[in-house]
């Protein structure tokens, strides 16, 4: 499986798609009102539905090309791969701010979030490596606990339901189903890397199971907790909660109450696949900036995304217009990107 230097195998592909979807999905997806109600949840299926076409096609091109920089021209190259940059960054401010606001809100009620995000940033740093492999092999051990951990709780979370409640779902509307599913399928924006990085995966022809695999399994996770925390909280009561996620958490226990604190042990899971979220951000990011990633670039990568999620403008930070400029610019980028990259050949 490793005989080729800085080449993953299909499986870890997926696997590093999937720890990193997960807990940052099971996080914000729940507190979006764009998601709530049957609109949200029939929207979550529909925005999955078009990312796998988008993937269809994207894998059509990229699987058969050595190196994206070999087959475009060099100004087109550059003004992507700052593109992407840019978008790391700031997704990555924006993970930073909402794990650093639920660690404060939750565990360090005595600190400030940016003093998390400051433990939070150095643990990612620490942790994030420069090998593709290293990355890769991380994530295909770890996923297995992380999304069973995931499952069981949402599963124990299901049985605190006495009796289902249809009415508290409200009725879908059309416009609120195409509304949630464009708003799902930008939350999977991260695949506009797969360009980039395509050629270091091991017969990346059959990626595509691997891919389908690991989108749907974040969107089932993602569906069902939507499900739970509207049958145990109301839609009302969910927009009373920052973080509904960990309410549920702190709701839940497995019957017989032989573990008393189950919340403790989620969060656990929850924690390592943000810090595993996180970690990618800053990964990707060094490789954009350089071929060669050292130890400075790692560094200049975290102090941008620490800027981004904590320095005020108005009021605002950058990470607070992430997720607009996802929707109006950085998706709609890479999807033309990806199907249209074939046809910009590198002028010999």
């Amino acid at each position: 499986m490793f005989a080729d230097n800085e080449r993953i195998s299909r499986r870890q592909l997926g696997a590093q798609i999937l720890l990193g979807l997960s807990g940052i999905f099971l996080l914000t997806l729940p507190s979006l009102p764009q998601m709530s109600g049957w609109s949200g949840m029939l929207g979550c299926l529909l925005g999955l539905l078009l990312l796998w076409l988008y993937l269809f096609f994207l894998l059509r091109k990229t699987a058969v090309t050595r190196d994206i920089r070999e087959r475009i021209s060099g100004p087109v190259c550059r003004v992507m791969a700052a593109a992407l940059i840019v978008y790391l960054i700031l997704g990555g401010g924006f993970m930073l701010r909402q794990v650093s606001s639920m660690v404060s809100f939750r565990l360090l009620t005595f600190g400030r979030p940016w003093q998390a995000g400051i433990l939070f940033l150095a643990a990612a740093l620490l942790g994030t490596g420069r090998k593709i492999q290293r990355r890769a092999r991380l994530a295909e051990a770890a996923f297995p606990p992380v999304i069973i951990g995931f499952t069981v709780l949402l599963a124990a979370c299901v049985f605190q339901v006495e009796t289902f409640d249809w009415s508290a779902f409200a009725a879908p509307t059309w416009r609120g189903v195409l509304k949630g599913a464009y708003y799902m399928f930008c939350a999977f924006s991260i695949v506009g890397v797969l360009p980039f990085f395509m050629h270091r995966v091991q017969r990346p022809q059959g990626s595509l199971p691997y891919l389908y695999g690991a989108t749907g399994t974040a969107t089932l996770l993602a569906v069902t907790c939507l499900g739970v925390v509207q049958q145990l909280y109301g839609a009302g009561g969910i927009g009373n909660k920052p973080f509904p996620l960990t309410s549920l958490m702190a709701s839940a226990n497995i019957p017989g109450d032989f573990l008393d604190r189950f919340d403790a042990l989620w969060m656990v899971f929850l924690l390592f696949a943000l810090l595993y979220s996180v970690g990618t951000v800053l990964f990707y990011s060094q490789h954009l900036i350089s071929k060669n990633p050292g130890v400075w670039h790692g560094i200049l990568a975290a102090a941008v995304m620490f800027l981004a999620a904590f320095v005020q403008w108005q009021g605002k930070t950058a990470a607070d217009f992430y997720p607009w400029c996802v929707r109006a610019f950085f998706m709609p980028l890479f999807v033309l990107f990806g199907l249209c990259f074939g046809k910009i050949r590198r002028k010999t």
